[in-house]
Protein backbone atom coordinates (compact mmCIF):
# COMPACT_ATOMS: atom_id res chain seq x y z
CA UNK A 1 0.00 0.00 0.00
CA UNK A 2 1.42 3.76 -0.54
CA UNK A 3 1.97 5.54 1.82
CA UNK A 4 1.24 9.92 1.96
CA UNK A 5 4.64 10.55 2.37
CA UNK A 6 5.59 8.20 -0.85
CA UNK A 7 2.50 9.57 -2.98
CA UNK A 8 3.45 13.05 -2.13
CA UNK A 9 6.76 12.42 -3.14
CA UNK A 10 5.87 11.29 -6.89
CA UNK A 11 3.50 13.55 -7.41
CA UNK A 12 6.56 16.62 -6.61
CA UNK A 13 8.69 14.85 -9.15
CA UNK A 14 6.76 16.62 -12.03
CA UNK A 15 7.09 20.06 -10.51
CA UNK A 16 10.99 21.80 -11.13
CA UNK A 17 12.57 22.82 -8.08
CA UNK A 18 12.52 26.12 -7.91
CA UNK A 19 15.52 28.33 -5.54
CA UNK A 20 12.41 29.99 -4.24
CA UNK A 21 10.68 27.23 -2.20
CA UNK A 22 13.60 25.28 -1.30
CA UNK A 23 14.33 25.28 2.19
CA UNK A 24 17.79 26.63 4.01
CA UNK A 25 20.45 24.21 4.86
CA UNK A 26 19.78 25.06 8.52
CA UNK A 27 16.13 23.41 8.06
CA UNK A 28 17.45 20.55 6.12
CA UNK A 29 20.01 19.92 9.04
CA UNK A 30 17.62 19.74 11.64
CA UNK A 31 15.42 17.21 9.62
CA UNK A 32 18.35 14.88 9.22
CA UNK A 33 18.91 15.18 13.45
CA UNK A 34 15.24 14.84 13.74
CA UNK A 35 15.11 11.87 11.68
CA UNK A 36 18.51 9.80 13.09
CA UNK A 37 16.88 10.50 16.62
CA UNK A 38 13.63 9.23 15.59
CA UNK A 39 15.76 5.80 14.23
CA UNK A 40 18.08 5.53 16.66
CA UNK A 41 16.08 3.17 18.83
CA UNK A 42 15.81 0.89 15.83
CA UNK A 43 20.07 1.30 15.63
CA UNK A 44 20.50 0.20 19.34
CA UNK A 45 18.01 -2.76 18.63
CA UNK A 46 19.99 -4.10 15.49
CA UNK A 47 23.14 -3.60 18.20
CA UNK A 48 21.55 -5.11 20.84
CA UNK A 49 20.37 -8.71 18.79
CA UNK A 50 24.32 -8.48 17.45
CA UNK A 51 25.53 -8.75 20.66
CA UNK A 52 23.01 -11.26 22.05
CA UNK A 53 23.78 -13.29 18.46
CA UNK A 54 27.21 -13.24 19.19
CA UNK A 55 27.15 -14.52 22.92
CA UNK A 56 25.37 -17.10 22.11
CA UNK A 57 26.57 -18.53 18.62
CA UNK A 58 30.18 -17.24 18.95
CA UNK A 59 31.45 -19.42 16.07
CA UNK A 60 28.58 -18.11 14.07
CA UNK A 61 29.94 -14.22 13.92
CA UNK A 62 30.04 -14.26 10.39
CA UNK A 63 26.70 -14.41 10.36
CA UNK A 64 25.72 -12.35 12.90
CA UNK A 65 27.68 -9.10 11.53
CA UNK A 66 25.97 -10.17 7.95
CA UNK A 67 22.28 -9.85 9.75
CA UNK A 68 23.74 -6.59 11.74
CA UNK A 69 25.10 -5.11 8.32
CA UNK A 70 22.00 -5.64 6.17
CA UNK A 71 20.01 -4.11 9.17
CA UNK A 72 22.08 -1.12 9.00
CA UNK A 73 21.47 -1.06 5.50
CA UNK A 74 18.05 -0.92 5.48
CA UNK A 75 17.93 1.30 8.50
CA UNK A 76 19.94 3.72 6.47
CA UNK A 77 17.47 3.53 3.50
CA UNK A 78 14.57 3.95 5.57
CA UNK A 79 16.63 7.03 6.40
CA UNK A 80 16.81 8.42 2.74
CA UNK A 81 13.19 8.24 1.80
CA UNK A 82 12.41 9.80 4.84
CA UNK A 83 14.21 12.84 4.55
CA UNK A 84 13.69 12.78 0.45
CA UNK A 85 10.29 12.35 1.53
CA UNK A 86 9.76 15.15 3.98
CA UNK A 87 12.24 17.96 1.66
CA UNK A 88 9.78 17.48 -1.05
CA UNK A 89 6.91 17.91 0.84
CA UNK A 90 8.13 21.10 2.36
CA UNK A 91 8.65 22.53 -0.87
CA UNK A 92 5.13 21.74 -2.28
CA UNK A 93 4.08 23.05 1.10
CA UNK A 94 6.18 26.61 0.23
CA UNK A 95 4.76 26.69 -3.10
CA UNK A 96 1.40 26.07 -2.19
CA UNK A 97 1.09 28.81 0.59
CA UNK A 98 2.55 31.62 -2.17
CA UNK A 99 -1.08 30.82 -4.36
CA UNK A 100 0.69 28.27 -7.01
CA UNK A 101 -1.24 24.84 -7.95
CA UNK A 102 -0.40 21.40 -6.77
CA UNK A 103 0.03 18.22 -9.01
CA UNK A 104 -3.81 16.89 -8.17
CA UNK A 105 -2.60 13.75 -6.66
CA UNK A 106 -0.29 15.43 -4.35
CA UNK A 107 -3.11 18.28 -3.77
CA UNK A 108 -5.91 15.26 -2.96
CA UNK A 109 -3.04 13.78 -0.42
CA UNK A 110 -2.45 16.81 1.58
CA UNK A 111 -6.45 17.95 1.78
CA UNK A 112 -6.65 14.13 3.33
CA UNK A 113 -4.00 14.27 5.55
CA UNK A 114 -5.41 17.96 6.59
CA UNK A 115 -8.73 16.22 7.29
CA UNK A 116 -7.44 13.64 9.11
CA UNK A 117 -5.65 15.97 11.54
CA UNK A 118 -8.91 17.99 11.88
CA UNK A 119 -10.61 14.47 12.89
CA UNK A 120 -7.98 13.19 15.84
CA UNK A 121 -8.50 17.09 17.02
CA UNK A 122 -12.09 17.07 17.10
CA UNK A 123 -12.14 13.44 17.97
CA UNK A 124 -9.76 13.92 21.59
CA UNK A 125 -12.02 17.57 22.35
CA UNK A 126 -15.28 14.65 22.36
CA UNK A 127 -13.58 12.37 24.41
CA UNK A 128 -11.73 14.76 26.64
CA UNK A 129 -14.03 17.79 27.56
CA UNK A 130 -16.70 17.01 30.28
CA UNK A 131 -20.22 18.24 29.92
CA UNK A 132 -20.34 21.86 31.21
CA UNK A 133 -22.16 22.20 34.54
CA UNK A 134 -22.16 25.99 35.60
CA UNK A 135 -25.54 25.70 36.76
CA UNK A 136 -29.31 24.28 36.67
CA UNK A 137 -30.91 23.05 33.92
CA UNK A 138 -33.86 23.51 31.90
CA UNK A 139 -34.79 20.23 33.21
CA UNK A 140 -33.77 20.39 36.55
CA UNK A 141 -35.68 24.11 36.18
CA UNK A 142 -38.63 22.52 35.17
CA UNK A 143 -38.79 19.96 37.68
CA UNK A 144 -38.03 22.79 40.60
CA UNK A 145 -41.32 24.42 39.27
CA UNK A 146 -43.44 21.22 38.68
CA UNK A 147 -42.25 20.57 42.43
CA UNK A 148 -43.18 24.40 43.48
CA UNK A 149 -46.88 23.47 41.90
CA UNK A 150 -47.63 20.43 43.50
CA UNK A 151 -46.91 22.33 47.13
CA UNK A 152 -49.09 24.92 45.79
CA UNK A 153 -52.15 22.71 45.31
CA UNK A 154 -51.58 21.07 48.26
CA UNK A 155 -51.21 24.21 50.52
CA UNK A 156 -54.72 24.75 49.53
CA UNK A 157 -55.52 21.55 50.70
CA UNK A 158 -54.33 21.13 54.07
CA UNK A 159 -52.61 23.45 56.48
CA UNK A 160 -49.22 24.72 56.14
CA UNK A 161 -46.90 22.63 58.81
CA UNK A 162 -45.48 24.62 61.24
CA UNK A 163 -41.24 24.85 61.21
CA UNK A 164 -40.21 22.94 64.10
CA UNK A 165 -36.21 24.05 65.86
CA UNK A 166 -34.37 21.58 67.82
CA UNK A 167 -32.88 24.67 69.69
CA UNK A 168 -34.19 25.38 73.30
CA UNK A 169 -34.22 28.62 72.62
CA UNK A 170 -37.35 30.45 70.54
CA UNK A 171 -37.26 30.53 66.96
CA UNK A 172 -37.20 34.21 65.78
CA UNK A 173 -39.13 35.82 61.87
CA UNK A 174 -35.89 36.05 59.24
CA UNK A 175 -34.15 39.12 59.57
CA UNK A 176 -34.82 41.77 56.32
CA UNK A 177 -31.65 40.29 55.03
CA UNK A 178 -32.94 36.75 54.28
CA UNK A 179 -36.12 37.54 53.77
CA UNK A 180 -34.33 40.33 50.60
CA UNK A 181 -32.44 37.36 50.16
CA UNK A 182 -35.49 35.10 49.20
CA UNK A 183 -36.80 38.18 46.97
CA UNK A 184 -34.43 38.38 45.30
CA UNK A 185 -33.96 34.28 44.51
CA UNK A 186 -37.61 34.38 43.69
CA UNK A 187 -36.95 36.61 41.38
CA UNK A 188 -34.05 34.83 40.03
CA UNK A 189 -36.07 31.78 39.19
CA UNK A 190 -39.43 33.70 37.67
CA UNK A 191 -36.94 34.78 35.31
CA UNK A 192 -35.96 31.64 34.32
CA UNK A 193 -39.55 30.16 34.46
CA UNK A 194 -42.65 31.94 34.95
CA UNK A 195 -44.51 31.28 38.20
CA UNK A 196 -47.97 31.97 39.35
CA UNK A 197 -48.69 34.77 41.76
CA UNK A 198 -49.55 31.97 44.27
CA UNK A 199 -46.10 30.47 43.51
CA UNK A 200 -44.18 33.53 43.75
CA UNK A 201 -46.41 34.71 47.25
CA UNK A 202 -45.58 30.84 48.67
CA UNK A 203 -41.69 31.20 47.75
CA UNK A 204 -41.54 34.52 49.62
CA UNK A 205 -43.65 34.05 52.88
CA UNK A 206 -42.17 33.61 55.98
CA UNK A 207 -42.37 30.60 58.28
CA UNK A 208 -44.52 30.98 61.09
CA UNK A 209 -43.17 31.60 64.56
CA UNK A 210 -42.45 28.22 66.22
CA UNK A 211 -43.24 27.37 69.91
CA UNK A 212 -40.42 26.01 71.71
CA UNK A 213 -39.91 22.46 72.88
CA UNK A 214 -37.86 22.41 75.87
CA UNK A 215 -36.46 19.45 76.95
CA UNK A 216 -39.30 17.56 74.90
CA UNK A 217 -37.94 14.52 73.10
CA UNK A 218 -38.31 14.74 69.16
Amino acid sequence: MTSPLSSASAASKAIRRDPEFEPDDQWKENLKAEIQLNLASMVKDAEAQRDDNLKKNPADSERSHREFSIAMDNIRKLATETYKAELDRERQERRWATGHELPPDLAETMKKEQQAILDRIQSGKSSNTPAPNDGPTINNTQGSTNSLNRKSSTSSVSPRPHYQSQSLHPTKRPTKKVALMLTVRTTEISNLNPLSRRQRLAMTMTPEPVVPLGNQDL
